[in-house]
């Protein structure tokens, strides 16, 4: 490391390869006041003797931290001071020639506010190593299969092989908890128990059995996978699946390496972040996405792919969470860097958050005599395919599409589509006659009729006073 000649701070010139190498995860602290990106330790009392190289940094008992981050600090002993361009030199000795190796006498340190603590016992993870797979698998699974055959949940589509229950499955759960998801998935298989049974549906019955999940467009392609499955017969492995439309690479592999034991490897948002903290990979978007699934195909455990995809996603569903995970019950807690360097809150690296959008939208719930009035929502819209009440921006709009009448008030309501914010105003139209522009059905048959979410509730506020 090059350090200045300053006499009240010494700022970090240049980093040794291994410290660029792992993030610099280890700081070596040999003399007062070094500064590393932005990151500046205080000791109140450092002895060194740099001619005879044997002991350079005694304990620190203060360090501040300005980018209010945690530091880990770690006093090594064989350190050797040469010369270069009128600068100090002080650089690590190892027989790896990579990380300085740990020794009895050598104190891990956290540091944060100002204080030092001490970090977690335990080894150290092998940050020389971007794998340690022999540690991680070994011959039956590892820690992390053990860990799920105790206390993995018992979900209904984990109760099968059949591949058709689990790409269900795999596509409720886009986006979607699983606590939503089960009485869904539960009655969706009783309506179409075979993918020959979803394939003879037609999309308005299929949209009507998804309805509050949500996401329609992969109702859609669920549908048009499982006709292309009944004309081409079904997939064995993850490369044939990618085959059939909507399923991409995550949704392949899942139903490949689960139903049919296909070795390949998957990552979803659950496993990306595991892998994000237990390698400790700052990456975000795109590329630590193509890392991860480069470290789940390396680290894949070939003999029982299933149990290994899954009990990577069910660590980081019930363990490591995005917010307040518990490492205490992590099975590779020992081996996690982000753990033992206190990034646990900071990884993965969260890109910048969309801006939200705010909406104004008016719905009517037009009505005459005995029938409500729905169209179709076009192609191109949210939604597309399914049933509204008439909706716009405008009074004068609608009054094109209902005609005229007098209105109810019904309230509003807040609703939320991706980074949208809308804000709807809702109101009962009472007909003076009915419109060409709107199919008319009596109320009782709207509960068959598929509706985005909003709409049904516009239905459910205004049958009452209907």
């Amino acid at each position: 490391m090059l350090l200045g000649r300053d006499r009240e701070e010494k700022h970090l010139e240049g980093v040794s390869p291994w410290l660029e190498q792992h993030g610099a995860d280890i700081t070596l602290c040999a003399l007062q006041g070094q500064k590393l990106a932005g990151r500046v330790l205080v000791p109140e009392r450092c002895r060194t003797k740099p001619r005879s190289g044997k002991e350079v940094a005694a304990p620190l008992v203060r360090a501040v931290d300005q980018m209010g981050d945690p530091i880990d600090l770690v006093s090594f002993k064989s350190l050797k001071p040469v010369s270069s361009k009128g600068h100090q030199v002080r650089r690590a000795r190892s027989t790896s020639n990579s990380v300085p190796a740990l020794s009895p006498r050598q104190l891990p340190w956290r540091v944060s506010g100002g204080r030092l603590t001490r970090m977690p016992k335990g080894p150290l993870p092998n940050l020389s190593s971007s794998r340690g797979s022999d540690a991680l698998r070994k011959t039956d699974g590892g820690p992390l299969l053990r860990w799920y055959r105790e206390n993995r949940r018992d979900l209904p589509w984990r109760r099968t092989n059949d591949p058709y229950a689990i790409w269900v499955s795999e596509a409720m759960l886009q986006r979607t908890q699983v606590t939503t998801v089960i009485p869904y998935w539960e009655r969706w298989m009783a309506r179409f128990p075979t993918v020959e049974a979803l394939a003879s549906a037609g999309e308005q019955e299929a949209l009507a059995m998804w309805q509050g999940l949500g996401y329609y467009r992969r109702c859609r392609l669920l549908l048009a996978g499982a006709r292309w499955v009944v004309e081409h017969g079904l997939p064995t492995t993850a490369a044939v699946w990618r085959e059939v439309p909507g399923v991409g690479p995550y949704t392949a592999a899942a139903i490949a390496s689960i139903a049919q034991g296909d070795p390949a490897p998957l990552v979803d948002g659950n496993v990306e972040r595991v892998y994000a903290r237990l390698t400790g990979d700052p990456s975000s978007g795109p590329t630590l996405h193509r890392a991860a699934w480069k470290w789940a195909a390396a680290e894949l455990f070939q003999p029982r792919p299933g149990d290994w995809n899954q009990a990577l996603m069910e660590l980081g569903a019930v363990v490591c969470r995005p917010v307040e995970p518990i490492c205490s019950q992590c099975p590779l807690e020992s081996r996690c860097v982000a753990r033992h360097s206190w990034r646990v809150s900071e990884l993965p690296t969260r890109l910048a958050p969309r801006a939200t959008i705010q909406l104004y939208r008016q719905t009517w719930f037009p009505m005459h005599e005995e029938a409500v009035g729905v169209r179709q929502i076009p192609e191109g819209q949210w939604w597309q395919g399914m049933w509204e009440f008439p909706t716009a921006e405008s009074e004068a709009d609608l009054r094109d599409v209902c005609g005229a009448g007098w209105l109810e008030s019904l309230g509003r309501f807040r609703h939320s589509v991706t980074h949208h914010r809308i804000m709807v105003e809702a109101s009962i139209l009472r007909c003076e006659t009915r419109s060409s522009a709107l199919r008319w059905v009596a109320p009782a048959e709207l509960a068959d009729v598929p509706m985005p979410s909003p709409h049904r509730k516009i239905l459910r506020m205004a049958l009452p006073l209907s």
